[in-house]
């Protein structure tokens, strides 16, 4: 699937499992070095901006390669274009996890539609004949 970041066309297909266990795996830890980073620097510098920009920028290049990521950061160190980077990766993400989400609701909705009402388990028959001994 195909979508923008900083503007920059990529495709990453979040409905391949094997890409998207890489994808959880390497946001996963550039997840883990941020807060580490943010557990070490209380103030907001440039030794902290420039290794935040490092962890972002390398998450990018094991996702994309490495021209792609030259494309989508330009070769600089802006800490505003890494972190509107991750949100425009993490809001394709969210995208693609709803637009299957609704996918699979129509598949388990169709089932109704095609055979009837459910029926009901064992626990619930239960419920229901203990319910109907006393109305």
């Amino acid at each position: 699937m195909n979508f923008k970041i900083n503007g920059v066309e990529v495709e990453f297909d979040f409905f391949d499992m094997d890409e998207k266990e890489d994808f959880d795996a390497i946001f996963l830890t550039a997840n883990e070095k941020i807060q580490k980073l943010s557990n070490e620097h209380k103030d907001f510098d440039t030794k902290f901006g420039k290794a935040y920009c490092e962890v972002i920028v390398n998450m990018f290049e094991d996702l994309f390669g490495e021209e792609k990521t030259y494309e989508i950061f330009q070769g600089k160190t802006n800490i505003m274009k890494c972190t509107t980077a991750v949100k425009d990766l993490a809001k394709a993400k969210l995208e693609h996890d709803k637009l299957f989400q609704e996918t699979l609701k129509e598949i388990t909705g169709l089932d109704i539609d095609v055979f009837g009402e459910k029926p009901l388990n064992r626990e619930q028959r239960r419920a229901r004949k203990k319910y109907n001994q006393w109305t």
